[in-house]
C-alpha cells in the first residue's frame, strides 16, 4: 500500500511530465488509435512544430488541433503500418494550416498510411514541398478544402496522388504525381474553379481527370506515358493551354486504327491508317496534325479532311521495327504526341513465363489488396489475394524483346470462387481497376469450394506494344463471389483432391500459377532489351539486301535521357556511342544524352571476341576518299582474342592494320570491300587504325598542316601560307616509309 508521500510523488512527477511534453512540442491530448512507436503519433498538435527525427506509428500520423499553425517535417519523415483508415497528418475543420518539407529524395516522406494527408472542411491551406508516396489511397485528399494551395509536392505510388473533393478555389503548381495506379490528378464533385500550372503526372492510370469540374484552368503541364493521359466529363467548360500530351497509351486527344490488314506487314506492303485528332476541349482539331515514319519513307502520305480525320499512308523499304510519329499542335499551344509500332519481315516468336504473385505491382498499375503483380521470378511459398468480387494481375517486370505483337496468353491458375454463374477468367489489354475484360478475350470458370487447376488460353490478341513500358498494361483477371488465386495451395487440405493430384509432385514441389505469353519480334536486327523505359525505341531497321547495317532510331520521352539498348546476335559497333561487344552474341549501345530524335548507324565492322567483351568507341570511320578508320577497343579480360572483318571499303586494294601505331599486318580487300583479321596481342585499351598501304598520314610541323597521298589524288602543301598542289605520283620518289619529306619552296 502506497504511503501519502509516495502517491503525492506519483501524482508530481505525472504532472511534470504532461507540463513537458506540452510546453516541449505542443501536444494538447493524446488520440491514439493504437499504441505507436513514437509519442508524437496520434497526437493533437496546436503550436508550430518542427520534427528532428522520423517517426513510425501503428495508427494515425500527427492530428492539426489548431489554426495557423505550421508543422515542417524539417526533411523527416512519417511512416504508417498500412491500417485502413489512418491518416499520415489528419486537419480536419481547421483553417490556414501550413505543411511543409517531408521527405527528401532519397525516401518516401509520408508513407503507408490509407491517405498520406487527409484535409476536410479546412480553408486556406498550403501544403508544399512534401514528398506523400506510397499510401494505399490517395496521397494528399481535399474534402471540401478550398482557397488551398498545393507546390513543389511529390505524390508516387499511390492510388491516386492529389484528390480534390468539392473543393475549389485552389492552386496546384510544380507538383509531380507519378506511378499512381488509378490517377495522378482527380478533381470531383465541383471542384471548381482551380488553377492547375507547371505539374507533372508520369506512368499513372489517367494521369489528369475531371469529374463534374468546370471553370478550371490548364497551363504548362506535363502528361506523359500514363495510360490514358487525360478524363474530362465537363472538358468544353474547362480551359487547357500550353500542356504537353506526350505519348500516353490512350486518350480522348487522339485516336489510332490501321485501315490495312492488321499485323505484321512485308517489305513495300502498304501500311494505311486514320486518325481522329481532338482539342482537349473535345472539339476537332483541324489541320492540327503532323507525321513522319521512323525510319523516314518518302513515300508517307496523309491529309485532314477538314473535320480532324487524318487518313494516310507510306510502304516500308527495310525490315525491322517501324513507327508512325504523330504530333498535335493546337491553337491553345497544346501539344500531344504518339508513336505507333509496325513489324516489317522476317519476326521470331518468343513465349515468356510470368508467374502469378502476390505482391503489389509497381510500374503505374493499379495497387491494392485485389491488384497484384505477375513476374518472372518463380514463388518459394504460398502466396494468397482475395476479394468479395474480382482480383487482378499484371505484369510488374519487362520481358525479352519488348518492341513485339502480344499473340497471345495461355494461363494456369489455382483459383477458388463461390459463384454459380457470371465467373469467368479474362483479359484486359489496358489494365483498370475494374472487373471488366476486353471483348473476345474471357472464359467462363465453375464455382469450386476448393483451390482447383483451371487452364485458359486467349489467342489472336495482336496487341502491339509501341513503347516498353506498355508491357505492364495488360491485367489477367477472376471475377465472380469471394474470388481467390494462390501461387500454389499450402496444403493437400486447400486443393481439390483431382487438381492436386495432378500438379502436386514425389519431391514435394507443386505447380505454381502462371501465364505464358506469346509475342513476335523483328530479327533485323533484334532488340533484346532497353533499360531505361524513359528512352524510345522508334524503329529499329535494316536495309533488306544488306543484313547488320542497322539503323537504329531513338528519341527520349522527355528532356534528356540516358540507357543501354541491347542487340542480340549482332556483332557490331555503332557510330557515336560507346559500344559493348559480348562473346555471348550481344551488342550493348550507350544511348547516352539523347535529346530528340536521333539516329545511331551501325559501323561495317564485326568482332568476334573469343570470351568476355570488348568496348569499342570509334573515333574515325571513312567510306570514302582516303577510307581512313581509327577505333579503340578495351577488352574486360587481357587474353581475349578477336577476330575482325571490316566492310564498306575499297575493292582489291591493300590495307594495313596499326594497333597502337605498330603495323599488325597488311591485308587485300575482297570483291565486297571487306578485309579480315585476327587480334591476339593481349587487351588493355588499344587503338586499332586501318588506311591503304599507300595512304601517308600525316604529316605536321611548324609550316605544314594536313598532307596525304593516295593514288592520283591532289595533295595540299601549306608552307609559308602559300598553297602547292601536285598531283601525288609526282611525288613517290621523296616517299620514305610512312613520311613525305617536304622542301620549302
Amino acid at each position: 500500500m502506497k504511503t501519502r508521500r509516495g502517491k503525492f510523488l506519483a501524482k508530481c512527477l505525472l504532472l511534470l511530465f504532461l507540463l513537458l511534453i506540452i510546453i516541449g512540442i505542443g501536444i494538447s491530448s493524446f488520440d491514439r488509435k493504437a499504441k505507436a512507436d513514437d509519442p508524437l503519433c496520434g497526437s493533437t498538435i496546436t503550436e508550430n512544430l518542427t520534427l528532428d527525427h522520423d517517426i513510425a506509428c501503428t495508427g494515425h500520423g500527427l492530428v492539426v488541433g489548431a489554426n495557423g499553425i505550421t508543422i515542417d517535417g524539417g526533411n523527416h519523415t512519417i511512416t504508417g503500418d498500412g491500417g485502413s483508415g489512418d491518416y499520415g497528418i489528419n486537419i480536419n475543420s481547421h483553417n490556414n494550416i501550413t505543411i511543409q518539407n517531408f521527405g527528401t529524395t532519397t525516401n518516401s516522406g509520408i508513407s503507408n498510411f490509407n491517405t498520406g494527408i487527409y484535409i476536410d472542411n479546412s480553408t486556406g491551406s498550403v501544403i508544399q514541398n512534401n514528398i506523400v508516396n506510397s499510401n494505399y489511397l490517395t496521397g494528399i485528399s481535399l474534402y471540401s478544402s478550398g482557397s488551398s494551395t498545393l507546390t513543389g509536392n511529390t505524390t508516387n505510388s499511390n492510388a491516386i496522388g492529389i484528390y480534390l473533393n468539392d473543393s475549389g478555389s485552389s492552386t496546384l503548381t510544380r507538383n509531380t504525381a507519378n506511378l499512381n495506379g488509378t490517377v495522378g490528378i482527380w478533381l470531383l464533385l465541383s471542384s471548381t474553379p482551380n488553377t492547375l500550372e507547371d505539374n507533372t503526372v508520369n506512368s499513372n492510370g489517367i494521369g489528369i481527370k475531371f469529374s463534374s469540374s468546370t471553370s478550371n484552368t490548364l497551363t504548362r503541364n506535363t502528361i506523359l506515358m500514363n495510360r490514358d493521359g487525360f478524363n474530362d466529363d465537363q472538358a468544353a467548360s474547362n480551359t487547357y493551354q500550353n500542356n504537353q500530351f506526350l505519348h500516353n497509351t490512350t486518350g480522348a486527344l487522339l485516336s489510332f486504327v490501321e485501315t490495312s490488314t492488321p499485323g505484321i506487314k512485308k517489305v513495300n506492303d502498304t501500311i494505311s491508317f486514320t486518325i481522329t485528332v481532338k482539342k482537349p476541349s473535345g472539339v476537332a482539331c483541324i489541320n492540327c496534325t503532323t507525321i513522319a515514319t521512323a525510319p523516314s519513307e518518302s513515300s508517307l502520305s496523309y491529309s485532314d479532311n477538314g473535320s480532324g480525320v487524318v487518313t494516310g499512308s507510306f510502304v516500308p523499304t527495310r525490315t525491322g521495327t517501324y513507327s508512325l510519329d504523330i504530333k498535335v499542335t493546337d491553337s491553345d499551344g497544346n501539344f500531344v504526341k504518339r508513336n505507333y509500332s509496325f513489324l516489317v519481315g522476317t519476326t521470331s516468336t518468343q513465349t515468356t513465363t510470368y508467374y502469378y504473385r502476390g505482391l503489389m505491382p509497381t510500374h503505374g498499375q493499379p495497387h491494392r489488396t485485389d491488384s497484384k503483380s505477375l513476374l518472372l521470378a518463380i514463388p518459394a511459398s504460398t502466396e494468397e489475394w482475395t476479394c468479395q468480387n474480382w482480383i487482378q494481375n499484371s505484369p510488374d517486370v519487362l520481358p525479352d524483346y519488348p518492341l513485339a505483337y502480344l499473340s497471345s496468353i495461355d494461363s494456369y491458375t489455382w483459383y477458388k470462387q463461390s459463384a454459380e454463374a457470371d465467373a469467368y477468367i479474362g483479359a484486359q489489354r489496358y489494365v483498370i481497376y475494374s472487373w471488366t475484360v476486353d471483348d473476345n478475350a474471357s472464359s467462363p470458370v465453375d464455382a469450386a469450394a476448393k483451390y482447383t487447376w483451371v487452364n485458359k488460353k486467349f489467342t489472336n490478341l495482336n496487341w502491339t506494344m509501341d513503347y516498353s513500358w506498355n508491357w505492364y498494361r495488360p491485367s489477367l483477371k477472376l471475377n465472380g463471389s469471394n474470388v481467390y488465386w494462390t501461387t500454389f495451395p499450402a496444403a493437400e487440405a486447400d486443393a481439390d483432391p483431382v487438381s492436386w493430384a495432378a500438379h502436386h509432385h514425389p519431391d514435394g514441389t507443386t505447380d505454381p500459377s502462371y501465364a505464358d505469353l506469346t509475342y513476335q519480334y523483328t530479327t533485323t536486327p533484334t532488340i533484346k532489351s532497353i533499360a531505361n523505359t524513359d528512352i524510345l525505341v522508334l524503329s529499329a531497321t535494316e536495309p533488306s539486301d544488306d543484313e547488320d547495317n542497322a539503323t537504329i532510331v531513338v528519341d527520349a520521352v522527355s528532356g534528356t535521357k540516358s540507357g543501354d539498348i541491347v542487340l542480340r546476335d549482332y556483332e557490331r559497333p555503332f557510330l557515336g556511342y560507346a559500344t559493348t561487344i559480348s562473346s555471348d552474341g550481344t551488342t550493348t549501345i550507350a544511348a547516352n544524352n539523347i535529346a530528340g530524335e536521333t539516329t545511331i548507324n551501325s559501323a561495317k565492322m564485326d568482332i568476334t571476341p573469343s570470351e568476355g567483351t570488348i568496348d569499342v568507341i570509334i573515333d574515325a570511320w571513312n567510306t570514302s576518299g582516303t577510307y581512313y578508320r581509327k577505333w579503340t577497343e578495351t577488352g574486360s579480360t587481357s587474353g581475349i582474342i578477336a577476330e575482325h572483318t571490316i566492310g564498306d571499303l575499297k575493292n582489291d586494294v591493300d590495307y594495313k592494320v596499326k594497333v597502337d601505331g605498330t603495323m599488325l599486318g597488311s591485308y587485300r580487300s575482297n570483291s565486297s570491300g571487306q578485309i579480315a583479321f585476327t587480334y591476339s596481342g593481349g587487351y588493355s585499351t588499344k587503338t586499332f587504325e586501318v588506311q591503304p598501304a599507300d595512304l601517308v598520314l600525316p604529316v605536321t610541323g611548324p609550316d605544314i598542316e594536313t598532307v596525304y597521298a593516295v593514288d592520283l589524288w591532289p595533295i595540299i602543301l601549306l608552307s609559308l601560307d602559300k598553297y602547292i598542289s601536285i598531283w601525288a605520283k609526282e611525288w613517290q620518289q621523296i616517299l620514305t616509309g610512312d613520311r613525305i619529306l617536304v622542301l620549302p619552296p
